[in-house]
Formats: structure tokens, sequence, C-alpha cells
């Protein structure tokens, strides 16, 4: 999901927000929305876009965003080595998990430099409520470019996992 704030320049706060937003290089702005009054159950996400007039005092600007899971559509799979069974470069499982899955692709992708300071607490055996999972997939290829957010909604739309990337973990 995306989210949009608009805040008056000179406001309180607002040299904070504006300062701490840049596109070269990339610095974003960290929230926390809070639902019903309290922590319990914020959403979190990134700001990362500001737009507005700085030669009129005053005037509105609008500051714009992603929520978490906006992380997962940016890290993708990796072509793997070629071969004369793997023509395609595919990232291939047999026999396996949604954690295996998961996992396998998220550290692929950091060790490319994404998911920046994403963390999980799950495992190829075990969920993040440290249950084993329950089902597996005899079959599953994952082509070149394939983003994990697209990794992700699959393994649900099989049934086998659910997700959710919180400010402090993926689970």
């Amino acid at each position: 999901g995306a989210v949009s704030v608009d805040y008056p320049a000179g406001a309180v706060g607002f040299t904070d927000l504006d300062d701490g937003m840049s596109s070269v290089p990339l610095h974003a702005q960290e929230f926390r929305l809070w639902l019903g009054g309290n922590a319990t159950g914020a959403l979190g996400g990134w700001i990362v876009q500001k737009s507005g007039d700085d030669l009129t005092p005053g005037s509105n600007w609008t500051f714009s965003g992603h929520f978490q899971e906006w992380l997962l559509d940016k890290a993708i799979v990796g072509p793997q080595p070629k071969s004369t069974a793997n023509d395609k470069a595919e990232l291939r499982f047999a026999g396996a998990t949604a954690g295996l899955i998961l996992g396998t692709v998220m550290d692929q992708a950091q060790s490319r430099g994404a998911l920046p300071l994403v963390t999980r607490d799950f495992t190829s055996s075990t969920d993040s409520n440290g249950v084993a999972w329950v089902n597996s997939i005899s079959s599953f290829n994952l082509a070149p470019g394939t983003t994990l957010l697209q990794v992700a909604d699959k393994l649900v739309e099989l049934g086998m996992a659910e997700f959710e990337l919180t400010a402090a973990r993926v689970w």
C-alpha cells in the first residue's frame, strides 16, 4: 500500500521531515501509523518522496511513500548458474517448505544488497511461531526477476504460508 501526507511548510516538525528526505543519496523517513490510538497493530513504512513549493512560505508539501511490504517488491530472484538441465537460470526447489523458499530468496537478495535491515524469525523448518511447516511443494521454479513479493503471494495462494513484514521482522 501507499501513504501520502500533506504537511504545511514551517509547521512544527516540518524541518525534521524535510531535511530527512533526499533522493541522492536516497534517504527515507521510517514511520509508524498507529491504529486505535496505540502502537498495538501499528503499520510501518517509509516516506520516500516529497514535493512542494519552497518559494512560498507556509505552502503545503506532500510527503509520500509505502508500507513495509513495498520492500518485498524491490528484492528479486537473481539468475542461477546455467546448465543443460537449467538453461533458464531459474531458482529451483524440490520438496521445499515455504520457509526454505522464502529464506533462500531473501538470503540471495540480501547478498546482493537488497532488503537492508530486514531480518526474519522463521527458518526452513519452523514458522515465526516455532511451529513446523506442514506443507512442502514437490517442484517450484522461480524465473530470474521474480520479486520476493510475487514469491510470497504465490505461497499464500498455494496455502503454504501467510506473511507480514513489520517494523521488526518478516513473518
